[in-house]
C-alpha cells in the first residue's frame, strides 16, 4: 500500500485530514519499520508524549490501542513519541527542529486568530491552504528530513 492510500486510510479512520495526522503516520511508518506492527510474538507499546491528532494515526498503523493498553498518551505538549517492544527494543521518534513537523510562526498566528474566531474568511481560507500544503510535504520529506530516530536494541544478557 501506498503511503498515499495509507494516509487517506488513516484520515478516513480520524475523521479529517490534518498536518498531526500526517506526521502521526509518518512516526508509525518509521516505528513499524525498525520494530514491526503490534500482534501476537510482537508485543508492542506506544507512548505519545502529545495528545493531538497523531495518535489516531499510530494507533490504525501500529495495531497499539488505548483500549488494548499498549498506546499511552502523556499529554506534555512535545511532539515525541516511544515505542517499545517486548524484547526490549526501544525507539523514540521527534519531530526534528525546523522542520515541516511543526507549524511556522505565520501558521501559528494564524491558527490562533481562526481558533479565537477572530479571523476574516480569507484567513481561515489562507490557514487551509497552508495546511494542507504542510500535509503534502510531511507526506512527502525523506523520513531523515522530518524525524529524529533514535533505535536502541536490547542488550542480550
Amino acid at each position: 500500500m501506498s503511503r498515499e492510500q495509507r494516509y487517506a486510510e488513516v484520515v478516513a479512520f480520524h475523521g479529517h485530514s490534518c498536518p498531526d495526522v500526517a506526521l502521526g503516520l509518518r512516526v508509525a511508518e518509521a516505528a513499524t519499520a525498525r520494530l514491526g506492527r503490534h500482534a501476537a510474538g510482537n508485543e508492542l507499546v506506544a507512548v505519545s508524549a502529545v495528545a493531538d491528532c497523531s495518535a489516531d494515526a499510530i494507533q490504525l498503523v501500529t495495531g497499539c490501542t488505548v483500549g488494548g493498553r499498549n498506546l499511552r498518551i502523556e499529554n506534555t505538549r512535545i511532539k515525541a513519541y516511544t515505542f517499545r517492544r517486548s524484547d526490549g527494543a526501544e525507539v523514540r521518534i521527534t519531530g526534528r527542529r525546523g522542520s515541516v513537523a511543526f507549524r511556522t510562526p505565520e501558521i501559528e498566528a494564524l491558527a490562533r486568530t481562526v481558533q479565537g474566531r477572530r479571523a476574516t474568511a480569507e484567513e481561515a481560507a489562507q490557514l487551509t491552504e497552508l495546511q494542507t500544503e504542510r500535509v503534502h510535504r510531511i507526506l512527502a520529506e525523506p523520513e531523515e528530513a522530518l524525524l529524529v530516530v533514535e533505535f536502541e536494541v536490547a542488550a542480550v544478557a
